[in-house]
This record gives C-alpha cells, structure tokens and sequence, in this order.
C-alpha cells in the first residue's frame, strides 16, 4: 500500500490530481486495506472488477485516469458502459 500511496501523492505534487482526489483515493486504499485485515488470514492480490454508478461518465473516465492511470480497455455505448483498466501490454 505504501507504493500506491507514493505513487498518489506525486501525481498530487505534480499537479495531476487535485487535493480532493488525492483524499479521496487514500480513503478508498484504506477502506480496502481495512476490509482486507478484517478477512484475514485471507489476502487479496487484486481486485477483478468494480461497478460505480455514475452521474457524469466522462467526468468519471477522466477521474480513473488521472488518479490510477486506468484507460478505457471497451465500451458499450448503448447501454452507457465503459470497461477501464491497465494495458497489461505495458506491464
């Protein structure tokens, strides 16, 4: 957790995200640490996937980009669906 918080923290300090993400996204790895230690002595290793309903898809978009460096992996338009993630090609 501390690599992402790191990572958080200098996109913050090179003006990639702003105060308010940087707060938001260290409270979500929290959470999810939290949720974590509560279920030992299982350990997650990823997260598969994740569902949010939102109000402003391209604002949204944009959000995941900037604070995780996700991109859109595919879309389904017609139901409003927009699939993010890393480019494993990348990694």
């Amino acid at each position: 957790m501390e690599r992402e918080i790191s990572k958080l923290v200098s996109r913050f300090e090179q003006g990639r995200i702003t105060r308010r993400e940087l707060i938001q996204a260290i409270a979500a790895l929290a959470a999810l640490s939290t949720t974590a230690s509560a279920a030992a002595p299982l350990r997650a290793g990823s997260i598969n996937h994740v569902s949010v309903l939102v109000s402003d898809l391209q604002r949204s978009i944009d959000f995941y980009n900037r604070v995780f460096s996700l991109s859109v992996i595919n879309e389904d338009k017609a139901n409003k669906i927009v699939r993010l993630g890393i480019d494993k090609k990348i990694l």
